[in-house]
């Protein structure tokens, strides 16, 4: 099979784009009841098998040993990435455990092949992990991924990586700790806010048992989010009269782009890469292998909560622990409907995007058929009757910017308004509060456990005596 086709196939199996993939395949089989769900389900997942044992011998390794030979030296930064990942980025359970006095650090028993095993639709048979770094991308769901981790944080009283001022870390400079609040104790557990990765900084600060995660959104719907969220049209002066300011961006993207970290792969930026590292198609497939060798997990943002469940594995934590509501979603009266050029424009534009996406989706698909089909559809019924309980519990009305939500003018952005009964409920207040507010109080928070620290050690160091001259 020519590998552009085996490509398109698999896109329509593996719901690469909206209105496609696994739902409205069963729908085209007849699939309807439960038991036929799973039968779907597991005629699905060997399709996927099939067809990706049929691009072995095109894969981005392959395709860059092979078809594509390398012309040219390899950029810095990618010699830099494949050497701190070769010296120090092992596998969590490969890795020596940090000594350190911190009461917060955890040594997890379980094994990658555990996590995915183990454990039912409630409470998991193994020690909860409580060193995660979740590297958030900029409108794919990370910042409702972002309040599960805040909240648990704060829940065990964990020691979260915050930023100094604000509730991004320089962006778009790489990430460098001095910007980060300094803790005496010298141990973090989650890092979780927005910042371009500089990994031999992260690698310093983080535990060397640390599960590294990021999510990836199919680039299309991704861009078309980025562009009007951040408003780009008005920024980069994009003339528009009978067109979008979006389509006319990408008529001619050359001429507007400026070395804007949003409006040009912007997803490969955030993984801490720039334009020299991708400017050639044969670089591609190396930069793809260098993000695989560094993050356990990539979230699907179409498939939240098949994510979220691989997480709660991993992470050996409770069901009721990745409970959420949407954060910082549009209203979808501000997104702009999509023409088929446009869609085939962004991934020409954002080329090296979509390749790291369509690489990711493959392997996240690889590990749900290793989790289990049947068991994932359980725990996700298990997950949507939880969320359920909490929406019924907790919100009143869905509103646009709320109190504390940021957001440009003349974009609407889904927020909640809490029942009155649910006010005091500290689930439910944390589960609706706005990213700008939850950093806020968690960075009070962590400077009063600083104090606390210092006054305690001050009080062990008795005073010397002291003698007359």
């Amino acid at each position: 099979m020519d590998p552009s086709t085996c490509h398109i196939h698999l896109h329509s199996l593996a719901n690469w784009g909206k209105g496609t993939g696994v739902d409205t395949w069963k729908q085209g089989t007849s699939c309807s009841s439960h038991i036929m769900d799973i039968v779907c389900n597991i005629i699905f997942t060997s399709a996927i098998e099939a067809l990706v044992l049929e691009l072995t011998t095109t894969s981005p390794s392959n395709r860059h040993n092979t078809a594509h030979p390398r012309q040219c030296p390899t950029p810095p930064a990618i010699q830099q990435a494949h050497s701190i990942v070769s010296t120090a980025r092992l596998h969590p359970q490969d890795k020596p455990t940090r000594d350190s006095p911190h009461e917060n650090t955890v040594t997890s028993t379980s094994t990658s092949a555990q996590w995915l095993r183990e454990g039912k639709a409630g409470k998991l048979n193994c020690v909860p992990r409580n060193n995660l770094l979740m590297l958030k991308t900029h409108k794919s769901g990370s910042s409702t991924l972002q309040n599960i981790i805040l909240r648990y944080a704060d829940k065990h009283n964990l020691t979260v990586v915050l930023p100094k001022k604000g509730h991004q870390f320089t962006y778009p400079e790489l990430f460098n700790p001095n910007n980060a609040i300094q803790v005496p104790w010298h141990v973090y557990n989650m890092f979780t806010h927005h910042a371009r990765l500089n990994l031999k900084s992260i690698l310093q600060l983080m535990p060397n048992d640390t599960i590294y995660s990021t999510i990836l959104r199919n680039p299309v719907t991704q861009f078309e989010s980025l562009f009007n969220y951040y408003k780009l049209g008005d920024f980069l002066k994009v003339n528009a009269t009978k067109t979008s300011k979006l389509q006319s961006f990408l008529e001619t993207p050359e001429i507007y782009h400026q070395h804007n970290p949003y409006v040009h792969n912007n997803y490969l930026y955030d993984l801490g890469f720039s334009a020299e590292d991708w400017m050639s198609n044969d670089r591609i497939p190396e930069i793809i292998n260098t993000v695989n060798s560094v993050f356990d997990l990539v979230f699907i943002a179409e498939y939240f909560e098949e994510s979220l469940i691989l997480l709660r594995h991993a992470m050996c934590w409770d069901i009721e622990d990745i409970v959420y509501f949407n954060v910082n979603a549009r209203n979808q009266s501000t997104v702009t409907q999509m023409t088929p050029w446009m869609e085939e424009r962004i991934k020409e534009w954002n080329t090296a995007d979509y390749q790291l996406y369509m690489y990711f989706n493959k392997t996240f698909w690889e590990k749900v058929a290793d989790f289990g089909i049947g068991r994932m559809e359980r725990e996700k019924t298990a997950l949507r009757k939880e969320v359920r309980v909490y929406r019924d519990m907790c919100i009143d009305d869905v509103i646009d910017n709320g109190k504390g939500v940021w957001h440009l003018g003349g974009v609407k952005i889904q927020s909640y308004k809490l029942k009155e009964s649910a006010r005091n409920n500290t689930v439910c207040v944390q589960m609706t509060k706005p990213e700008l507010r939850f950093t806020s109080e968690l960075a009070s928070k962590l400077r009063r456990r600083i104090q606390k620290f210092y006054l305690v050690g001050s009080r062990k160091i008795k005073p010397r005596n002291e003698t007359k001259s």
